[in-house]
């Protein structure tokens, strides 16, 4: 069976019973929610182990859980949502950080993002990298277009693309690249 998230939902989890669980029968998908409903004993078996076994969502690592750590993640990022000024820059640095680096608190987690986010651009390339990189000095004041003409063309953007690549934290995300200083 598969499902789909409605625009609300943070996530989804297929939630099955451990004691009879057997490839697919003993169990339902539970919107975010409504995980919170899970039954304190399997009608089949009166067992009381209860475990996600699959979780469809943006905000999730596919990982395995217990229902209740779903219901925690859920909050947590629905107190994210409530905060985050920029979300697609949260959930890019959230996908590509490891979760021991992630704070337990929802405002910490923001701040730590969006403070540590340099720019995001289209392309992966070293050229695209660079020549957003540009494209950010100018906001921070510091403007190319000001160096003098025998100079202002000898910058070698997908050199100091590369660069960025290796001093930075440059992070593939739902179809953009978002480049993260942590120093």
């Amino acid at each position: 069976m598969e499902t789909t998230l409605e625009s609300h939902d943070i996530a989804s989890a297929w939630i099955g019973c451990l004691g009879c669980h057997d490839g697919g029968s003993s169990g339902r998908w539970y919107a975010d929610e409504g995980a919170e409903s899970v039954p304190s004993r399997c009608v089949r078996c009166g067992s009381d182990e209860f475990w996600c076994l699959d979780v469809e969502s943006d905000y999730f690592r596919p990982e395995e859980m217990s229902p209740a750590e779903f219901v925690e993640r859920v909050a947590f990022w629905r107190e994210v949502e409530e905060h985050a000024d920029y979300m697609d820059v949260v959930r890019a640095y959230w996908a590509n950080e490891s979760h021991a680096n992630i704070p337990n608190d929802p405002d910490e987690f923001v701040s730590k993002a969006q403070d540590c986010f340099m720019f995001v651009c289209d392309g992966y390339t070293d050229q695209d990298i660079g020549m957003a990189y540009g494209d950010y000095l100018d906001g921070c004041g510091v403007n190319s277009h000001d160096l003098p003409e025998p100079y202002r063309h000898h910058i070698d953007w997908a050199s100091m693309g590369h660069d960025l690549q290796i001093e930075c934290d440059v992070k593939e995300y739902d179809g953009s690249t978002y480049v993260f200083d942590y120093s």
